[in-house]
């Protein structure tokens, strides 16, 4: 079985097919200990984290609950009942480590450490491998709908990891001259930080490289819209040499190339600014359904104060 948490949250098994979790709760559970897969976690520490707003009684209740979903939803693909996917004993919970279940998160983070340290020119292509394997393995942002600190605090840190991954395996390709694949990755990294220098110069020296000037100047024209509108600077002396350097080769065509490119650019504006409104409408509605979800544990935590009060008041 194949456990997807990255993107849509997925139990996916060739024989019986694929099983979405629907109850949120046993979603963030499943989340929290898969990111923290190498402890040994406590029940109340769990508790903390996922339902730190009811009372010991309640949170232990929720607990029990959740985990009992969870196991009921992943027990059908266990490989044995002697090798559960989920142990739970004595107060202590964790992941198996043992149980032979494929785990989205760990297999994307294990991938990408093999050449942390290593600059995107310089890895062999086994580490190569590793990174296009770990780019397709992230198919979203871990649990997209859940907005608890500990989530939004490993969403980043996942986030990053891909980011620096895109980086690597970009200019790797790059260098060994697989264009088109540079191409793709370096789109993938504009997807995530739209203002990328390094992913700006790498599609306009590679549209370079094949012939194909005009695109490259197009890019130049992108990259400052983004950079004025992201960070409002302007490209830094390696992009405007790199434009000059294109410049050059179209030669007296250049006046024309930059006509051509200006009106494009109009275009390529607006579309720039729908992409920026559509994220940062996305945005917005994620901070809604966090204030949602916080109003919904605030009112139900004024209400079970209220009834303790009530029941305090009989007595």
């Amino acid at each position: 079985m194949r456990v997807r948490l990255l993107g849509k949250c997925l139990l996916e098994d060739e024989a019986t097919g694929n099983v979405e979790l629907t109850c949120a709760k046993a979603r963030e559970l499943l989340g929290y200990l898969a990111c923290h897969r190498q402890r040994v976690l406590s029940r109340e520490m769990v508790i903390g984290a996922l339902w730190g707003d009811l009372q010991e009684e309640q949170g232990k209740r929720a607990l029990r609950q959740t985990l009992w979903q969870l196991q009921e939803s992943i027990t059908p693909f266990q490989i044995s009942a002697s090798r559960p996917f989920i142990e739970s004993v004595n107060g202590w919970i964790r992941l198996n480590p043992d149980s032979g279940i494929w785990l989205d998160v760990a297999r994307f983070e294990d991938l990408s450490k093999r050449s942390r340290f290593t600059p995107g020119q310089s890895i062999n292509q086994q580490q190569a491998d590793n990174l296009t394997e770990a780019v397709g393995i992230y198919r979203g942002h871990l649990l997209e709908d859940c907005f608890k600190d500990w989530c939004l605090r490993e969403r980043d840190r996942l986030r990053d990891i891909y980011y620096r991954t895109l980086l690597q395996l970009m200019e790797h390709q790059r260098v060994t001259g697989d264009h088109q694949a540079a191409l793709a990755t370096a789109e993938l990294v504009l997807r995530e930080e739209p203002a990328s220098e390094k992913a700006h110069w790498t599609i306009m020296w590679l549209h370079l490289q094949m012939g194909d000037r005009i695109s490259a100047l197009r890019q130049y024209q992108r990259c400052r819209e983004a950079l004025r509108r992201e960070l409002d600077i302007l490209p830094s002396s390696k992009l405007v040499n790199l434009r000059h350097e294109i410049r050059k080769y179209v030669g007296s065509e250049a006046d024309n190339a930059d006509k051509i490119i200006e009106s494009d650019a109009a275009d390529a504006t607006m579309l720039d600014l729908l992409r920026q409104m559509h994220r940062e409408i996305i945005a917005l509605k994620d901070e809604l359904k966090r204030l949602e979800s916080k109003m919904e544990r605030d009112v139900c935590s004024d209400r079970r104060n209220k009834d303790d009060g009530q029941i305090q008041n009989r007595f």
